[in-house]
């Protein structure tokens, strides 16, 4: 197989928005999170994106930078959920 370059997310939100579809970001680290929704804004997708991670942090700053864009939280294992936490994540 060739090698295919990993296409920037820049790319990727250029795609998005010519094709009309949605975007699911999985966010890694959590210092990347204001440039993520820089970028989403800038290309118009607040309504067409998702950002997930395995750090809840992430989810409550999407919520904070940019309640438009949806947003989950990763989990693996058993997760508890308490009115308090659904509360913070809506």
């Amino acid at each position: 197989m060739g090698r295919e370059p990993i296409p920037r997310l820049e790319e990727v939100l250029e795609l998005v928005r010519e094709r009309g579809v949605e975007v699911l970001v999985e966010l890694k680290d959590p210092r990347a999170l204001e440039r993520v929704v820089e970028l989403i804004r800038g290309y118009g997708l607040v309504q067409r994106s998702y950002i997930t991670s395995f750090f809840y942090s992430v989810a409550l700053g999407v919520r904070r930078l940019e309640p438009g864009i949806r947003r989950g939280v990763i989990v693996v294992g058993e997760l508890v959920v308490t009115e308090e936490l659904v509360g913070e994540l809506r």
